[in-house]
């Protein structure tokens, strides 16, 4: 990320200014900075072993054209600091067990940052940024189609919520597990 960085902040426009603003600059959103700040306290601070919200976030499946999709509806937390801190280190002693005025503060929040909606802009962002890069490059994108023998491994679950797992054995079929 250093070097990343380097080049990107000298830079004052196209998509160095972009990556710039999503990612290192105050003067940006640092939407794709957060974005990797919430993925990181989610998926090394969310759950069993070492909580810090307990089981308050929820999941829901929305149907779309791609499928139904898991979703969080629950806000995503606004402290930014004190995320960080979580990164750096540890949730035990920072979020561990929010205090009642915390929790009053954060649930009455007039306004917050939507965890679908936040997906969706870091989505368009990367969009953007790789349109961006594209033009500036000149390299155009080839479609690539996936068939049958390029999958070495599935995990397919249907409307019902059944799950059905296939790999590729040694004569080379996909055999369900």
């Amino acid at each position: 990320m250093k070097k990343i960085k380097a080049l990107v902040t000298t830079e004052t426009d196209g998509s160095a200014q972009l990556i710039s603003h999503a990612m290192f600059s105050d003067a940006g959103d640092r939407l794709l900075d957060h974005m990797a700040l919430y993925r990181s306290v989610a998926q090394h601070c969310l759950g069993a072993t070492n909580p810090i919200f307990g089981d308050a976030y929820q999941l829901r499946l929305s149907a779309g054209p791609f499928g139904k999709l898991l979703y969080l509806i629950y806000p995503l937390y606004d402290d930014i600091e004190k995320m960080r801190a979580i990164e750096r280190g540890s949730s035990i002693g920072i979020l561990e067990r929010p205090s009642k005025e915390e929790l009053e503060r954060f649930g009455g929040l007039r306004h917050y940052r939507d965890a679908l909606e936040f997906c969706y802009d870091c989505f368009v962002r990367l969009l953007k940024i790789g349109e961006f890069l594209r033009q500036e490059t000149g390299i155009e994108p080839r479609p690539i189609t996936i068939t049958d023998k390029d999958i070495l491994e599935l995990v397919v679950t249907d409307e019902t919520g059944k799950v059905t797992r296939a790999k590729r054995d040694q004569t080379g079929r996909l055999v369900e597990y």
